[in-house]
């Protein structure tokens, strides 16, 4: 049975060529392994480097890590498993924790002993619009020129016909024109373990009262601010810079898996260097 620990990066960007070939070195000196499968695998770790193990060979990986210069840690990473993922459609923030609505009826509430970490990032959202697109169709022309080597008078008048009433059809065709810009916020939670996901441009504020505006994007800051001034919540460093006003064009993505990915590497990143300084 696998083991549950994870080698976890201090650097969730490794991409010097000479920072790959020493997590390569050190995976081939703990493990055995080679050096092509150890930089395919730093290459994509997203900070984390390895997963499944028992605690003593997670352990021996970093230790090799180090002697390369390279800051590692280890945390486990079986109590982040699956988080089951909810797009928050109205959300209340209080004394007592967050009460988030993510359908058409009804609400479910999480008390401050299970909201983990807040994280905010610049997403850009495709524009599209469908185009109706004509396309030729080559059925009864190809017909006609099956059978007008030596087919019978009426299959050949039946294929010219054909080919004139199939001679092209129309679908829509569905095209990228732009980007449009909102900020995300994942709010991951335990107990039950999930990740409250609330859009600048698609969620109610209606608990902000006398602070809610007319901009979307000033309400969806006043409800950072608010879970962020929660003592127990870790604050992710891009959240901490949207309360400060920045813009987070560094984090700007279209693909959302890229700040999930990074979110998961913050959590256990947080456990694998509680307390040790990193290089």
């Amino acid at each position: 049975m696998p083991g549950t620990m994870a080698v976890i990066l201090a650097d969730p960007n490794l991409d010097a060529h000479e920072d790959l070939q020493a997590v390569a070195g050190a995976l081939n000196a703990a493990t055995g392994m080679i050096a092509y499968d150890g930089v395919r695998l730093a290459k994509k770790a997203n900070g984390i480097l390895i997963e499944g193990l028992e605690y003593k060979a997670a352990s021996d990986i970093v230790a090799e890590l180090d002697k390369k210069g390279i800051s590692a840690g280890v945390a486990d990473s079986s109590s982040l498993g699956t988080p089951e993922l909810f797009k928050v459609k109205d959300i209340t923030v209080n004394e007592s924790g967050i009460t988030y609505r993510h359908g058409y009826t009804g609400s479910e509430s999480v008390g401050w002993e299970s909201v983990a970490m807040i994280n905010v990032c610049l997403f850009l959202k495709p524009i599209k619009v469908q185009v109706v697109k004509e396309k030729p169709r080559k059925g009864g022309l190809l017909k006609f020129g099956m059978v007008a080597a030596g087919g019978p008078i009426g299959a050949i008048a039946h294929a010219i016909k054909s080919g004139r009433e199939r001679r092209s059809t129309t679908h829509k065709v569905t095209r990228k024109v732009g980007e449009g810009e909102c900020y995300i916020a994942d709010i991951h939670c335990f107990a039950p373990n999930r990740i409250l996901r609330v859009q600048s441009d698609g969620c109610g504020f209606g608990y902000l009262g006398d602070r809610l505006v007319y901009h979307g994007e000033h309400n969806f800051q006043n409800m950072v601010s608010d879970i962020s001034s929660r003592e127990s919540v870790l604050t992710a460093p891009p959240a901490m810079r949207f309360l400060d006003g920045d813009a987070l064009e560094d984090t700007a993505t279209e693909n959302i898996v890229d700040f999930e990915r990074y979110n998961r590497w913050l959590f256990l990143a947080t456990s694998a260097f509680a307390g040790k300084e990193s290089k």
